[in-house]
């Protein structure tokens, strides 16, 4: 096997590899994440700002 033919065969594989993670990548579903809330708990009241 020369280099060339050595070098057409790596880009045929790259190539496959290429289109395969395209595909897959493609055809997976996406889930989209929960929204962030913030919690609605009362900060506690400052003693010092009471009175």
């Amino acid at each position: 096997m020369d280099g060339k033919m050595l070098a057409r065969l790596g880009a045929v594989v790259f190539v496959a590899v290429a289109i395969t993670a395209t595909a897959t990548e493609m055809i997976r579903k996406r889930v989209a994440p929960a929204p962030w809330t913030r919690s609605t708990v009362a900060a506690p009241a400052d003693p010092l700002r009471l009175g």
